[in-house]
């Protein structure tokens, strides 16, 4: 009996765990974009924008990072 309810058990653990497994909410993005090929930077306030081939993303000095 023991053994039954372990083997009934164990596929309700896989699938639990299965579902904690994601990181990114329903919804959420995720990129995965070239930041080392920059094609031109610029600073305006306490945000220093870069164009890449593939996107546009920005850094905030305001957030914490210095110089």
């Amino acid at each position: 009996m023991k053994k039954r309810s372990l083997l009934l058990f164990l596929p309700l653990l896989v699938f639990a765990w299965n579902g904690f497994a994601q990181q990114i909410p329903i919804g959420g993005w995720k990129t995965h974009l070239p930041y080392s090929q920059g094609l031109d930077v610029v600073e305006v306030g306490s945000k220093i924008y870069c164009a890449s081939e593939k996107g546009l993303f920005y850094l905030d000095r305001s957030m914490g990072w210095q110089k």
